[in-house]
């Protein structure tokens, strides 16, 4: 603790000699005149009810009233003062002096800055750039009810301070457009509970503010369960925000941003979003769900316990897109989910969105993509990182990552940069409905069912670089549907799962109008007469283009290939040679089912189609 001075409390007035004046005459006036003829009104007492007659009489250096000595007060910030011993001849005189006022009014403030002002400035006036919700009596222990000084501070508006501690609120706190901005380094603890219907419970609502919050937001519930937690912090109708970070922890949601637009949060942090569980209103659980906003960046969300999604674009109550938002790290635990829908990152309204990297642990998916509704658009999305892993909730959407339209709404265009998924509960990738998905890097490592399944009308598919291996079933499978275009510049089989290990591409060629296959690379050691990459029922207008397959000594063929709609036991069955022109050299077309040796199949060569006498 820094030393102070100790000082009189009462104005003491010395003679020539040193002596205390005694008998000696005190005139004050207005400054920098002479206030034996320009006197200003003195009085005894802080509220300036208790005149004092001029010229004031020292009585051993003292100013009595009453017997006692007395303080002076004016009602000015500086003054000119005179002082004459008891012949009223003068000892001293100053023609602009100060005194130490009760209050900060009367205080000057000399900023220690080049160029800042020299008087006018007084120290309320500095005080007066923030207001503490301390200054409105919250105290900050975690046991007083800070609520109604906390209120009070935002609405009188200005800046407003929170400083460090602990402030419990038992109802909602609201902060307008009447706050310019909050300096936040105190922890809001809420026992407010909000009701689990189709309403919103925040505990905080900022409504219609523009502003900054510098420092951390944070916020607990003191809730066990999601009956009893609030939903966390609402931004409603905001404009041009800036947030250094928010923090929350046992809400039922964590962050709700409806009809918010220029919106900047460095970072959020996340523990245990309950959202609200049982009957038909299964909602909430996310760490930030947005409505209707736009122009946004979030740079950092974290989050462990997560009952939804990291990050929810949704639609939620309000008309008009999520537009061009970018979010920069998404990490979270998706553990013991409730919830239909658990993922990373939901969309279900979004256009021009961004997101650096999503990290995504448990749940149904790591990236959940669905249009559902001819009025939402989903267009112009990229990811440029997605690492999900162990989507443990059974769900029929239990896919690492989902990109799902509809007939009559597709999802536009999706580009993903590198996408790892690891022990998908069902499909690591699933493609339904959409226009345009592109994946620069797809691993794939033990899913369930399939690495890759496309599935209904896409406008165009392309997967850069495939690396897979340990599929339940298919590695890729194109199902029934028509996708226009078809590219898989280079994928590589690494392991062989256990379900259908002998086609682990699978294309039903009818359904795709344009294939294109720069390379396929088949590492395994796989069961005599398996084929790494199957075509089921070309048309005859397929433009269908191989680049390179390699496989293992012990397959039948590279590749195979049917030109009827015969097939049984995932072999395929041709009562004719196939037309010329249709398969690449390397082709080979079964007549029956094979045996090692069996002359049952023909192969396409440089020359055309020729019967195979020896499958080995």
């Amino acid at each position: 603790m820094a030393a102070i001075s100790v000082q009189v409390p009462y104005p003491v007035f010395y003679d020539r000699d040193g002596d205390p004046l005694d008998n000696g005459n005190i005139y004050i006036g207005v400054a920098n005149l002479d206030p034996v003829t320009n006197p200003i009104a003195v009085y005894y007492d802080e509220a300036l009810t208790l005149p004092a007659s001029q010229p004031l009489k020292t009585s051993n250096g003292y100013i009595y009233r009453n017997g006692t000595p007395a303080q002076l007060y004016v009602n000015a910030v500086n003054f000119s003062i005179t002082v004459n011993d008891k012949k009223d001849l003068l000892v001293y005189s100053f023609p602009d002096g100060t005194g130490l006022s009760p209050n900060a009014n009367g205080i000057d403030y000399d900023p220690p800055f080049t160029g800042a002002l020299t008087s006018g400035y007084t120290v309320a006036d500095k005080l007066a750039q923030s207001a503490s919700v301390k200054d409105f009596g919250a105290v900050g222990n975690g046991v007083a009810d800070d609520t109604a000084a906390i209120q009070a501070a935002f609405d009188a508006g200005g800046v407003v301070a929170i400083p460090a501690g602990d402030y419990k609120i038992t109802a909602p706190i609201t902060i307008d457009s009447n706050v310019e901005g909050v300096l936040w380094h105190g922890r809001l603890v809420s026992t407010y509970a909000g009701v689990q219907d189709v309403n919103l419970h925040p505990a905080v609502i900022f409504d219609t503010f523009s502003g900054f919050v510098d420092g951390v937001l944070h916020l607990e519930n003191s809730a066990s369960t999601a009956a009893t937690a609030s939903d966390g912090v609402q931004f409603l109708n905001c404009n041009r925000i800036w947030i250094s970070g928010i923090r929350v922890k046992n809400q039922r949601f964590g962050i709700i941003m409806s009809t918010t637009d220029y919106f900047h949060i460095g970072y959020i942090d996340a523990n245990t979003m309950r959202g609200w569980q049982g009957g038909s209103n299964d909602n909430g659980g996310s760490i930030i769900t947005l409505a209707g906003c736009t122009h946004g960046r979030i740079d950092i969300i974290n989050g462990v316990n997560i009952h939804k999604a990291a990050v929810y674009f949704s639609v939620d109550g309000v008309s008009g897109d999520n537009f061009d938002i970018h979010v920069g790290d998404i990490i979270v635990d998706l553990s013991n989910p409730t919830l239909p829908v658990s993922s990373g990152l939901a969309l279900r309204s979004a256009v021009n969105v961004s997101v650096g990297s999503l990290r995504s642990t448990g749940g149904i998916a790591g990236l959940f993509c669905a249009r559902e509704e001819v009025s939402y658009n989903i267009d112009q999305i990229k990811i440029d990182k997605i690492y999900a892993q162990d989507n443990t909730q059974v769900s029929s959407n239990s896919n690492l990552v989902v990109v799902q339209g509809d007939a009559a709404y597709p999802v536009g265009n999706i580009e993903l940069g590198q996408v790892y998924a690891l022990n998908s509960n069902k499909n690591s990738v699933f493609v339904f409905y959409v226009e345009q998905l592109k994946i620069n890097s797809l691993v794939s490592v033990n899913p369930g069912e399939r690495g890759v399944l496309i599935s209904g009308v896409n406008r165009l598919v392309e997967i850069d670089t495939c690396d897979m291996s340990s599929a339940g079933n298919q590695e890729i499978f194109v199902s029934a549907g028509t996708t226009d275009q078809l590219v898989l510049n280079n994928v590589t089989i690494r392991e062989r799962g256990a379900v259908d290990a002998t086609v682990p591409i699978n294309i039903a060629v009818d359904t795709v109008a344009n294939i294109q296959i720069g390379s396929v690379i088949d590492e395994t050691s796989a069961p005599a007469y398996s084929v790494p990459l199957v075509f089921g029922n070309p048309a005859s207008t397929v433009n269908l283009s191989i680049n390179y397959v390699k496989t293992a000594a012990t397959y039948a063929a590279s590749v195979r290939a049917a030109t009827i709609d015969d097939i049984a036991g995932g072999r395929f069955f041709n009562a004719s040679l196939p037309a010329d022109s249709t398969w690449p050299v390397g082709t080979e077309i079964y007549k029956s089912s094979p045996t090692s040796g069996g002359p049952n199949s023909w192969v396409k060569t440089t020359t055309g189609f020729k019967a195979s006498a020896n499958l080995t």
